[in-house]
């Protein structure tokens, strides 16, 4: 028996070696011995193979067999040579040679034209067939992604080199040190014209056992057959691809040479920019002759380029025949730096594809909108797992990054270490707790008991006079995402003396669902328009200082249910059921810190500005209220318990309805669209249109009337906005010189918005000021309702204003005029943020 058990083991052993193959590993040097970092290395006929480190190693495994190997990296000559594997792990150590440029002799006259012109011509006419050559395919994507810290400064703006590394694990003294490492393994899959879907296999972030990386395949396989690239957030405008349709507007070429790789001539491009400031690469793009398809690309963008974040982006690219006639991108290789305040760092992120299959066969519904998809065991692959799949060698610095990071994680992990890093936290401070509130946080429960600042929770209006507000709140956030919540706030009017309290409950039963229930009740203070057009505090510094006061308030006792969820993808319901008994309210302060003379307050009647009387009679309403958003084909990521809205192209359509019964009687219906649409170059155009009318208005008091977002302060208002969970969607402007409430209405009405964001377009053609990176918008809004006919606001403005370097552009000021049937209303400026 012992015997037969030992057999079993032994065949078992025998078959995990063979699946996992043998080492073939060593090391990628030059001539003078000089490492040579993610240099590809692939199985000649295949896609499988691997990359050098940064240290120039590499390792990959291999089962028994003859193999010829295919050496090559951008700049030196390809290598061929032969391997056997014969049941033992081997050493293979490569040296490189420079590659030997060609240079034909070029008749050199005024009328000259560079050789690389009719090249690039050639790259043109075949573009769009190389972009729709593979209708389909699926590969194998290995990412790795590291950023290091360079340098922080001992202080930035005011805080020490300590607070602003925090809990930064593995930086020196200095600030130096790895702040990010992670690598994934991906199937990726693709389908004309662009339908995408990942599976995110293994995931391994360097200090989170219980993370899943951001690395992500869509994000690296850049194709430079598109006229357009968009690089995710690195800029909104995208960049002009060297061979775009487009190219000659933006380029000015030069051929470095050329040189032959198995029996290719393969010729060597310089990419200069016409324009600096354009948004363009500069570098070398390698373009074989007469297939006039991508050999390989070594480009790079810089802030002239208008880019975020980084300060130069280095994009090199490596394409290979992955069967007869068809050739794909094999690595990938982005490199920068980035700096900020002083703060310096550099990365990389380097993407290896292999084992492509061309034209698989996906089943029907296969592309469903999710374009990736994390398995819940991604994060639990073991070490010897990593060791046999990675393609890409971990360096000497990575590896002990991983150690270092992982024990601390243990540490880090212990109920001991979570409850004296807690105690630290928590400490109560008087200066803290007056300005920030004082939160107690559990992190074995990934729980916060948080109490408000009083100081902010002080509030001056004409109707309750000064007031304190106070809320004590709790939370938790378990590992599956099922978060819930709740709290309870009280208030204290010393004008009105009221004395207000509430409470609520909110918990999340499915995140992927985004099926959520909440609860309320209580009595509190509420503007008229429940969207709060202004808020406390702009409110307050209006009634002190201008001597306006905006906001018209009552106050209600409810009782509150809603649920919303995602029936299907794309599909959102909201439903709630309220039942309040009304309460209208007056001024009773008129206090003003800056006095204008004939200037005075408004009564709390939004329709009659000087009736000092109670608006309306008091009474009670139960309403219940429904909302469905229809969005066409929604993309979405899915993560372990969680799902991520990306939109769509399509519009999203939204249809509201609310019931009005008990002292009131009415039915109201409303219908929009929504939809932003990327125009890449020439910036990104939103639009917003919605349709309302009350088919019943049996009785109705004003605080259910339709009341439109407007703004009387000089703060831009941005639109409501109905776009579910969508991570793309773009708030608009809203109207911004529209009295708050003067046309309310139970009428029907027609309300839109628009704006188009150049993103620079045009501002980036105009010297000296093309580098604050300041970006334009334009925007039209218009409203027709009873009572106010043909209302339109213009307007153009400034957007991304900030100190380039040392401030992120987040101001935007826009001039705006209104028109009511092509008559001058008014005009003004409003400051807002980008946000």
């Amino acid at each position: 028996m012992k015997k037969a058990y030992f057999i079993f083991i032994f065949l078992l052993l025998s078959n995990i070696n063979y699946s996992f193959g043998f080492i073939l590993s060593g090391k990628v040097t030059d001539n003078s011995k000089k490492a040579l970092p993610f240099v590809n290395i692939m199985v000649k006929g295949t896609s499988k193979g691997c990359t050098t480190n940064e240290k120039g190693f590499y390792s990959f495994s291999l089962d028994n067999g003859e193999y010829q190997l295919a050496i090559s990296i951008i700049g030196y000559k390809q290598q061929i040579i032969s391997v056997v594997v014969n049941n033992k792990n081997q050493t293979l150590n490569i040296v490189m040679e420079k590659t030997e440029m060609m240079l034909k002799e070029v008749v050199v006259n005024g009328n000259a034209e560079d050789p690389a012109y009719r090249i690039i011509r050639e790259a043109q006419k075949k573009r769009k067939d190389y972009l729709e050559k593979v209708n389909s395919f699926s590969c194998d994507v290995y990412i790795k992604g590291l950023q290091f810290m360079k340098e922080i400064p001992e202080k930035v703006m005011g805080f020490k080199r300590e607070e602003i590394m925090g809990d930064m694990i593995g930086l020196d003294s200095n600030g130096r040190g790895i702040i990010y490492l992670s690598e994934s393994v991906s199937k990726f899959n693709f389908k004309q014209p662009d339908k995408i879907k990942e599976e995110m296999i293994s995931s391994k972030v360097s200090g989170d056992n219980k993370a899943f990386s951001y690395n992500q395949a869509s994000d690296m396989l850049f194709n430079f057959y598109e006229n357009n690239l968009n690089i995710i957030n690195l800029s909104e405008r995208g960049f002009i691809s060297p061979i775009s349709s487009s190219a000659f507007l933006y380029y000015r070429y030069k051929l470095i040479g050329s040189f032959m790789e198995n029996g290719l001539l393969v010729n060597k491009i310089e990419v200069i920019p016409k324009r600096k400031n354009d948004p363009v690469f500069h570098g070398f793009i390698y373009i074989i002759e007469d297939l006039w398809n991508i050999h390989s690309t070594d480009l790079y963008l810089t802030k002239d380029a208008q880019i975020d974040f980084v300060d130069t982006l280095v994009i090199q690219q490596v394409h290979a025949q992955v069967e007869k006639g068809i050739w794909l991108p094999v690595s990938n290789r982005f490199s920068f730096d980035f700096g900020f305040l002083g703060i310096k760092g550099t990365g990389y992120f380097l993407g290896f594809q292999s084992n492509y299959i061309i034209d698989p066969d996906f089943p029907k519904g296969f592309f469903n909108g999710e374009e990736l998809k994390i398995n819940e065991d991604a994060n639990k692959k073991d070490s010897l797992y990593w060791k046999t799949t990675r393609p890409v060698a971990l360096t000497t610095e990575e590896i002990s990054d991983y150690k270092l990071k992982d024990s601390l994680m243990l540490k880090a992990s212990t109920k001991e270490y979570k409850d004296s890093v807690d105690h630290k936290r928590n400490k109560f401070k008087i200066g803290k707790v007056l300005l920030s509130g004082y939160s107690i946080q559990k992190s074995m429960k990934n729980s916060n008991f948080n109490i408000s600042s009083p100081i902010f929770g002080a509030n001056y209006n004409t109707v309750e006079g000064l007031s304190f507000e106070e809320t004590v709140s709790y939370y938790r956030n378990p590992e599956n995402f099922k978060n819930y919540g709740g709290g309870v706030s009280v208030s204290y009017g010393i004008g009105n003396t009221h004395f207000n309290g509430s409470l609520y409950a909110n918990y999340t039963i499915k995140p992927q669902k985004f099926t959520r229930v909440s609860f309320s009740l209580g009595k509190q203070s509420v503007q008229f328009n429940q969207n709060n057009p202004i808020g406390n505090l702009v409110n307050a510094y209006y009634t002190l200082m201008e001597e306006q006061n905006f906001a018209k308030i009552y106050e209600k006792q409810f009782v509150k249910a809603s649920i919303s969820t995602e029936l299907i993808n794309g599909i959102y319901i909201n439903a709630s059921a309220e039942y309040a008994d009304r309460m209208p309210m007056v001024n009773t302060e008129d206090y003003v810190i800056r006095d204008f003379g004939l200037r005075k307050f408004t009564s709390n009647d939004p329709k009659n500005p000087d009736n000092e009387n109670p608006s309306f009679q008091r009474n009670s309403a139960f309403i219940g209220s429904a909302s469905m958003t229809f969005r066409i084909k929604q993309r979405y990521y899915t993560r372990p318990n969680q799902k991520i809205m990306l939109g769509s192209k399509y519009p999203d359509f939204i249809v509201n309805y609310k019931k009005g019964m008990g002292s009131v009687n009415y039915d109201f219906v409303k219908a929009g669209i929504y939809q932003n649409i990327n125009f890449k170059m020439i910036g990104m155009f939103v639009y917003q249109i919605g349709y309302g009318f009350f088919p019943n208005t049996g009785k109705l008091f004003f605080t259910d009337y339709y009341h439109f977002d407007g703004n009387q302060t000089i703060f831009l208002k941005k639109s409501r906005n109905n776009a579910n969970q969508n991570q793309e969607s773009v708030a608009l402007a809203g109207f911004n010189l529209l009295p708050y409430y003067q046309y309310s209405t139970i009428s029907d009405f027609l309300e839109a918005h628009a704006e188009h964001h150049f993103n620079g377009w045009i501002i980036n053609k105009i010297p000296l000021i093309r580098k604050t990176k300041f970006k334009e918008v334009v925007g039209a809004h218009y409203l027709s309702t009873k009572g106010l006919s043909q209302y339109v606001e213009l307007s153009v403005g400034i957007e991304k204003i900030g100190i380039p370097g040392v401030l992120p552009g987040f101001l935007r000021v826009d001039f705006i005029t209104a028109y009511s049937s092509q008559t001058k209303l008014s005009s003004g400026f409003r400051i807002g943020l980008n946000m």
